[in-house]
């Protein structure tokens, strides 16, 4: 019988450590003085932890927090928790204040923890030795923001410091305010390395360590001026005793930058035509493949640019060949930026797909040009020379000689049907004799008459074959638009914009005779003005080319956007189409 009570007795205990739970506010102090810290903790015994909501600290400043301890018992089989969250908070007035209970949730209902009650006061010397204690403290500790220059060019990165100056130690620090940076896009430089140096001011020695760093990139011209960025300092209060970091007292105080007035410069305006935007320093690389091929073949040439300006400004550059080598489509494979220690690094890689118009031998020479600010002038980095062979193809070249639909369908090759019955048991026979022979191939020969008068015809130049393009470049360009219907029905915005570029300068370059590789907005407005093209045509094609430019480098567009393209792009061709025929 006692035996049996023990186990009765173990298990009811064990019960009731398994249904204990605790939730308590806690503070080290009631009674504190303005400008000391308080530590504020709530435990949390059998509750879980993810649900805790903390009060509403009104009235006082979170310095730090929260940090968490846990721990965990086992007594007879049953394990008990218990989690604490702790903060640091600071007084901001003289007075009595009550910090509400903490919130969680338990056997799936809301609980609270007790309110904490406290009162702050002046203490002995209060505001007015806290305010002369702060003044003695400037001699010792301030801040600044110290830019990387104060003249710079649109798109130029610059470097924002924010630094602290110190002679005794500073334990805590928090920026209260940022400036907005008015005129800047700005981005702040993480995991930046916070070693200490010694700079001297004024003749005296003091400790630096940076605390925030920020690249701006300006996007206007001018004086552009940046706000003053206020921080909070903590140091360890005296006689604190205390020798757990949770429990340490600090005395802040509080400082501000001096503004910083950034005068931004407009880029000259003699860039070259391979300039795309870059600004800062650069590198470029290519590569080019294959290195032989056929006027049936596509050309790639690969484009990696590294360098320190803005990213987002960046655009392909303008690649100039030969006018035998056409440039079908231009895409940014990747476009990124990667943050470095001192500066943040914008990294781009544009693929282009080139078409040889004529077998030749060519030197492929990718240019990239870039304005350096240092020295404010272009730089045009010339990536590497390849020496690229063509030989002449079958398929692409018999295409382009065809003179036209109506001519196609009107000659003697119409006769050739896939339908063909020559394999008839019943004129087996007759097909085997010297004369059946001569027959079937009598097709074969006059096609290759055909083909060959044809190619002596363009030779000789009475067959144009710019003609013949001009003549198709509505229809072709028709067809794309179809494809790019069906990529926006896709929702793929990317292959869309692709499709609707090559449309509209194929049909350019098909329609007014130019090569790609001068395919330039205002190339084509020019050619179109000479050509007497209405102005608002010319203007509504300028737009068009805009919106693509801008979707296909910048990023994508939603659907409707795709769909304002789209009829955009059909009633562009079809003016043009129609100003062509009168």
């Amino acid at each position: 019988m006692p035996r049996l009570l023990i186990i009765v007795l173990f298990t009811l205990l064990g019960f009731a450590a398994q249904s204990q739970t605790l939730f308590k506010a806690e503070v080290g102090q009631r009674n504190i003085t303005l400008g000391n810290t308080v530590v504020y903790s709530v435990v949390l015994e059998n509750i879980d932890s993810r649900s805790f909501k903390p009060p509403s600290f009104q009235g006082f400043e979170v310095v730090s927090g929260p940090s968490t301890s846990m721990s965990s018992t086992t007594i007879n089989g049953v394990t008990s928790s218990e989690f604490k969250y702790i903060y640091v908070l600071e007084p901001k007035e003289v007075g009595e204040y009550v910090i509400p209970g903490a919130t969680a949730m338990h056997n799936n209902k809301p609980i609270k923890s007790n309110r904490v009650k406290l009162i702050v006061s002046k203490g002995k010397g209060g505001a007015k030795n806290r305010q002369e204690l702060s003044q003695n403290m400037k001699d010792n500790m301030f801040v600044r923001a110290v830019p990387s220059s104060d003249t710079a060019y649109i798109g130029q990165q610059i470097v924002l410091d924010y630094k602290i100056y110190y002679k005794i130690n500073v334990r805590r620090y928090d920026q209260t305010s940022e400036p907005s940076y008015d005129g800047f896009f700005s981005q702040q430089i993480r995991n930046i390395s916070q070693n200490n140096s010694v700079e001297t001011v004024n003749g005296e020695e003091f400790n630096v360590t940076t605390l925030k760093r920020v690249a701006l990139y300006p996007q206007q011209t001018g004086k552009l001026e940046i706000e003053a960025s206020d921080f909070k300092l903590g140091v360890t209060a005296p006689n604190s005793r205390s020798r757990s970091i949770f429990y340490e007292r600090f005395n802040y105080f509080y400082f501000s930058t001096e503004p910083v007035v950034i005068n931004v410069l407009e880029l000259p305006k003699d860039a070259p035509a391979s300039f795309s935007g870059a600004v800062g320093n650069y590198t470029a690389s290519s590569t080019v493949t294959p290195s032989n091929l056929t006027t049936d073949d596509a050309l790639t040439i690969l484009l990696e640019i590294n360098g320190n300006g803005d990213a987002k400004q960046n655009l392909p550059p303008q690649i100039i060949f030969d006018e035998n080598l056409e440039v079908y489509n231009t895409s940014v494979l990747e476009k990124k930026t990667i943050p470095r220690k001192n500066y943040l690094q914008s990294f781009m890689r544009v693929e282009y797909t080139v078409l040889p118009k004529k077998a030749d031998r060519y030197l492929i020479r990718p240019e990239f040009t870039y304005f350096n600010p240092d020295s404010a002038r272009y730089i045009t980095i010339r990536t590497g020379v390849d020496n690229v062979m063509v030989r002449q193809g079958k398929g692409r070249k018999i295409e382009k000689t065809v003179v036209s639909e109506s001519e196609a369908m009107s000659s003697d090759l119409r006769p050739l049907m896939t339908s063909t019955s020559l394999s008839s048991v019943k004129t087996s026979a007759w097909i085997q004799s010297p004369i059946g022979k001569s027959l079937l191939l009598l097709p074969i020969l006059a096609m290759g008459a055909i083909l060959l008068y044809r190619k002596n015809e363009i030779k000789k130049g009475n067959i144009d074959p710019n003609l013949i393009r001009k003549q198709k470049a509505g229809s072709v360009a028709q067809e794309r638009l179809l494809v790019a219907n069906q990529y926006m029905q896709q929702n793929d915005s990317k292959s869309f914009y692709d499709e609707i570029a090559k449309s509209i300068f194929g049909y350019i370059a098909d329609k007014i005779d130019i090569p790609f590789s001068e395919l330039s907005k205002d190339n084509i407005a020019s050619k179109l003005q000479a050509n007497k093209v209405a102005s608002g045509t010319i203007e509504k094609l300028s737009n068009l080319l805009s919106s693509c430019e801008m979707a296909r480098f910048a990023g994508g567009a939603g659907a409707e956007n795709m769909q304002a393209v789209y009829n955009d792009a059909k009633q562009v061709i079809e003016l043009l189409e129609a100003e062509g025929e009168n």
